[in-house]
Formats: structure tokens, sequence, C-alpha cells
């Protein structure tokens, strides 16, 4: 067996992947979604190498060989050489490694949480939210989220911890809740957000027609609804009713499926 760290072109990248006989069906997502990493600048040596067989064959790299043929970028990366060909039945039988992972792997706590939250805040700022997991994975990549995450700590906790406490009392999904918040906090500041959450969560002294408590009861009847963009569309209006001292007695969703301007006033 021999290792070595090459920089692999487009050019040397496309001999390789010509040499792939045994390798499983190419996942188009994932090299869409390595290729994006590799443009940005975002994509780190892990010590996982490129495997050929003694004859040649190549065992394992195929997405990141085609990713960086998509993306146009050299990229160093560990190859290893000389394998007999039994080892490739081995190869892969991991879990990829999802941004909780690499939160937890940081030290950082609810990482699951935080990772959920940032991913769709990222998102709707950048105005590419969509219901459709596999896309977001493509568009939001892990580095995005560790990165927000280190760089906006104490913000993300506040978010985390306010809404799991409106989760608790009233329902209705986490990471919407979070996403809100953070949506708030930026514009209005932190006491603002903090305000209107505690007042949903409580329910005390709401009256009829106020947003919070409209909001409040719209949640417990949709919990079951899983997804987010319902969630974090219905959560905008009500804040933005309560801004605007507007009145709602019951929260109804548009008949768009699509629910992408979620902007707070």
């Amino acid at each position: 067996m021999r290792t070595s760290v090459m920089r692999i072109t487009p050019d040397m990248a496309k001999t390789m992947v010509g040499t792939n006989t045994n390798n499983r069906a190419l996942r188009r997502t994932r090299v869409r979604q390595y290729a994006e990493q590799i443009k940005r600048g975002q994509w780190q040596a892990t010590g996982e190498a490129i495997k050929f067989a003694k004859d040649g064959t190549l065992l394992d790299g195929q997405h990141r060989l085609h990713a960086i043929i998509e993306a146009g970028v050299p990229v160093e990366l560990l190859v290893v050489q000389d394998l007999d060909l039994s080892t490739f039945k081995v190869l892969d039988s991991g879990l990829s490694r999802r941004p909780a992972d690499a939160l937890t792997a940081m030290g950082i706590s609810n990482s699951s949480q935080k990772a959920a939250l940032v991913r769709l805040y990222i998102a709707v700022e950048a105005g590419v939210y969509t219901d459709n997991s596999q896309q977001m994975t493509e568009l939001i990549t892990r580095t995005d989220i560790t990165d927000y995450i280190d760089k906006n700590a104490e913000l993300v906790d506040a978010a985390v911890s306010a809404a799991r406490n409106v989760y608790t009392h009233c329902r209705g999904n986490q990471p919407a809740w979070g996403t809100l918040y953070m949506l708030i906090a930026e514009k209005h500041g932190r006491a603002e957000a903090e305000m209107f959450f505690k007042t949903i969560a409580d329910g005390s002294n709401l009256d009829a027609g106020d947003p919070r408590l409209a909001v409040r009861n719209w949640a417990v009847r949709n919990t079951s609804n899983k997804r987010r963009g319902d969630h974090l569309w219905v959560y905008t209006r009500a804040w933005n009713a309560y801004k605007n001292n507007e009145q709602i007695h019951m929260m109804r969703l548009p008949t768009s499926a699509v629910r992408k301007d979620v902007r707070i006033v």
C-alpha cells in the first residue's frame, strides 16, 4: 500500500473516475454538495483518502472526484494506492457526519436543536428556504452552520432557550420558533424578542384578537404539521400583526405551498 497527498486537478479527477468499475451509482446530490463546498473554499482535508486497487481500479472517492470536476477547482487529497480489491466491501460502511455531529465534537451543547435552527435561519435570511430537506442540505452547508454558531453563540443559545420554553407550553415547531426569535432579536433587540416569546408561552392576559393568542392556539392545533415553512410564516405573521397593532382572531395559512417571504416589520 502506498499513500501520498496529491493536488488533484479537474483533469486528473477525470482520469481517475475513468477507472471506476466497481463503485456504487453516483449520487448527484452529494456531488453538488461537495462541489459547492469546494467553490466556497470550505472544503477541508479530513484524512479520508481516495483509494485505488492494485490494478488501478478506483475503490473509493468518486463523489469527491466528480465534485472537483464540477467545481473546476484543484483540491489536495490523501491518495491510497495498491489496495486489495477485497477491501471494497468494507468501504463507506459508516454514517456521514451531520452538522450536529460537528457541533458536538466542538463541545457545543444542544447541537441538534442549534443545527436545525441555524440552517433555517440562514436559509430565510438568504432567501433560499425550501421545504425540500435535500436541497437545504446542498444550499446550507455544515460549515455555514458551524461558522455561524461559533460567531453568534450567545444569540443562538438564547433562541434555543426561548424556542424550547414556547414549545413546552404550546408546542409548534422549535426551529421555526427559534428562527423567529433570532429575526426579531437581530432587528429589534433581544429584550423585545424575550417579551414576545414569554407572553406567548404564558398565554394569560391575552384578549381575543391578540395575535399572540392566535398564534399560540394555531401552534397547539398544528404541532403535527412538520413543514417548518408553514410554522415560520404563521409565527412571522403574528409578530407583524402584533407590531402593527392589528387584531387576528384565528391564524390561517395562505394557499401558496411554498412560503419564502417571512420578512418581519
